[in-house]
Order: structure tokens, then sequence, then C-alpha cells
């Protein structure tokens, strides 16, 4: 299986020390360089990154077509542009990108889009977590995830769980 990253979700369970979590559910994940690039811009803000660099599961990729790459950063970021490009080249499985701007022009290039919820759904699901909301919750006020607050509680009411427990 082939799944692509964008920076969101990498950079999110960094900053919670959840990036395992990651690897528990989707196995090896390529990123693109710009990815990478978005990653190691997080030392400027003093986040711990040495899980990050000795996670040999993580591997680094360059698109190719930097035309296309070129074109999606008219209406996307560097590093979303280049894991959609990077995606359709390799034919991944999914993309996982959280920005819902580029999960719908992901979609439009013919790709699966999982995002960062996705995840902790499936990590429930195979029993990598025992509760999603404590995860969401930390995300949430100690890496700035947004999710709105109707969906948040959709969220944990398909996983079987309590908004305010």
């Amino acid at each position: 299986m082939i799944i692509i990253s964008d920076t969101t979700a990498i950079a999110n369970l960094i900053m919670i020390n959840q990036l395992d979590i990651l690897h528990k559910v989707a196995g090896d994940i390529v990123i693109p360089q710009a990815v990478a690039d978005e990653i190691k811009a997080l030392e400027e803000f003093e986040v711990d990154l040495s899980v990050y660099f000795n996670s040999e599961w993580i591997i680094k990729s360059s698109a190719k077509n930097q035309h296309l790459v070129q074109e999606l950063m008219n209406m996307l970021d560097a590093g979303e542009s280049e894991a959609i490009v990077l995606a359709k080249e390799l034919n991944a499985d999914y993309i996982i990108i959280d920005e819902k701007h580029g999960r719908e022009i992901a979609k439009s290039q013919g790709l699966r889009t999982i995002g960062l919820v996705g995840i902790l759904h499936q990590a429930k699901q195979k029993k990598v977590i025992d509760k999603v909301k404590p995860i969401l919750d930390d995300l949430i006020n100690n890496a700035g995830f947004w999710i709105d607050k109707g969906f948040y509680k959709q969220v944990l009411e398909m996983v079987g769980e309590q908004p305010n427990k």
C-alpha cells in the first residue's frame, strides 16, 4: 500500500508525542520534500523533531512533474501541491490531507483522501488506541488542531464515545 502525507497529520501528531499512531495505522508513509521542509520548520518553534528524524518509516521522495506542482501552488501551499502530484505519480492508495480545499483538489485529481480524524478512527478500530477523544482533545488544546464543533461531536458519536466525558 502506498500512502502519501501532507504536513498536517505528521506535524500535529509530533506536537502531541503520538506520531507512532500514524505508523501503526498506515505503515510506511511517503512525503515530498516540501512536506519535509514544512515539518523541519517546526524547529523554529522549538518543537522536538527527534521522533520524526528517527522514523525510518517516513520516506522522502520528490514529485517529478514540477509544472503541475507550480500550477497547484496557485491554489494550495507547497506541501499540499507536491503531495498531490507525488500521490498521482506513485498511484497512491491514499493521500493524508486535512485542508478542505486541498482534499477537494486531490479528489478532483482522482485521489482517495483521508484526514487525521480518519486516521484516529482507524486507530481505534484497529485497537491502536483505546479512545479517540483524549487524543483529539490533545490535538485541539496542544497542537492547535481545528475541528468544527459539530464534526467533533459527530466523530465521537461515530466511535462510540461521549463528547462531554
